[in-house]
């Protein structure tokens, strides 16, 4: 794998994806990673705001909307439907 690593940001929608990590120690990645949102988690991206911001993600049983800055922050495994 070469260049750019994908974010949760850059999940088309109703894409699929299994999240790598949120590199960094800022307090919003790890109030992220408590959330729920850590390596290892399926998550689903639903839908965007009319806008582009914020964009809603589904994963574990709940849904959570998040800025796009906020989801740049979550490094991805693009999966296909199963």
């Amino acid at each position: 794998m070469y260049g750019k690593p994908k974010t949760l940001a850059d999940l088309p929608e109703l894409g699929f994806a299994i999240i790598r990590g949120s590199p960094g120690d800022a307090p919003l990645q790890a109030r992220l990673r408590e959330l729920g949102l850590c390596a290892g988690t399926d998550v689903e991206f639903e839908r965007r705001a009319p806008l582009g911001d914020p964009m809603v993600v589904r994963f574990r049983g709940t849904r959570l909307c998040l800025r796009r800055a906020e989801a740049a922050l979550i490094e991805v495994d693009p999966a296909d439907e199963a």
